[in-house]
């Protein structure tokens, strides 16, 4: 990463920028400014300014792009750097948490992805990619301005908590066991469900850098080889043809209700099948379908019900255990979500 210096827009020189912009007064007294620097170059000027709405029509964003140059080992690295500015009277009021730095941050990181993607459409610069906070600094700098009055003194954001080399507590002498255990059933190849558990940690991973839309789905495909795996030790005789040939819904009201009982009514948002189905799927679908890019609130919302929908498919199994013992051997019950 590229070290960068405090390089937050002073509120005299933002609202020069933006004296002839259409930002209210209301608007340009309440905002919420990020300074990070990209890991590469793009040729603007100098103070280029870029404004749009946010995806609502709400609130204004604001990205002011200065040329940054970093020297690390005495090789000179051409950056930018950009100020990210959330211009809204109605999140500034709201204090300076966390959650709320978290979320300013998300979507000012959206919109500039986007800018990122039309400055690479133009250029066909293979240097220039989208980015997200794996790729910047673990730590920025944030400053806010309520009401008229700016905080006296920047705030430290920590754009991603993966890049902060925290030391780890030492293993157990119980996960030590574990950890073997582990490591051998996986090269031994012995139990076909770690695969899934590696696309689990996939989609968690994709969740922390705020890839929300990534996140959605590897976490159906995971949950999709999770449920072939299951089908396959319900029914030994079928082969993978088969299973291609029963359409969702079907597997689930007919063949694993047969086999392991349980609610599986997808239309039913009383049962943990429904709500997996009307929640997470539909948003699943949208990503796919329309391109969609969800929120961190809509991911962390749709998410549990896929968790709940798994724990469901495993209790059954567990529920089940004397006439699949293999299976339930190698399933368990998950012991995190």
């Amino acid at each position: 990463m590229l070290q960068q210096e405090p390089q937050l827009l002073s509120d005299n020189k933002i609202q020069e920028i933006y004296s002839g912009a259409n930002l209210s007064e209301g608007e340009l007294n309440n905002y919420i400014c990020f300074s990070i620097v990209l890991p590469f170059h793009l040729g603007l000027t100098e103070f280029h300014t870029i404004t749009l709405p946010d995806a609502a029509k709400k609130n204004y964003l604001g990205f002011v792009f200065r040329k940054h140059v970093a020297t690390i080992n005495s090789v000179k690295h051409h950056c930018s750097s950009v100020n990210m500015i959330l211009f809204s009277e109605e999140l500034c009021k709201r204090g300076t948490s966390e959650e709320l730095l978290s979320e300013s941050f998300d979507t000012l990181l959206l919109e500039l992805n986007s800018i990122i993607f039309a400055y690479m459409c133009v250029k066909k610069n293979s240097q220039c990619f989208e980015i997200n906070p794996s790729h910047i600094d673990s730590m920025c700098f944030a400053t806010r301005k309520t009401d008229g009055k700016r905080d006296t003194s920047p705030i430290l954001f920590l754009t991603d908590i993966l890049n902060v080399n925290a030391e780890e507590s030492l293993l157990s002498q119980a996960e030590l066991n574990e950890f073997e255990r582990v490591m051998y059933v996986n090269n031994q190849q012995l139990n076909p469900f770690l695969k899934i558990k590696r696309m689990n940690l996939w989609a968690v991973s994709h969740q922390r850098k705020r890839k929300f839309a990534e996140a959605v789905v590897i976490a159906q495909a995971s949950l999709e080889q999770f449920l072939f795996l299951v089908w396959k030790d319900l029914y030994p005789d079928m082969n993978e043809n088969d299973f291609r040939d029963i359409t969702f819904k079907s597997l689930m009201k007919t063949q694993f209700h047969e086999k392991l009982g349980g609610r599986w009514n997808l239309e039913d948002q009383s049962c943990e099948a429904g709500r997996y189905y009307q929640f997470f799927y539909d948003l699943r679908c949208k990503v796919v379908h329309t391109g969609y890019i969800p929120t961190r609130a809509e991911y962390e919302e749709s998410i549990k019900h896929l968790d709940d929908f798994i724990l469901f498919v495993s209790k059954r199994i567990q529920d089940c255990a004397s006439k699949y013992p293999r299976l339930a051997q190698m399933i368990g019950l998950p012991s995190e979500k």
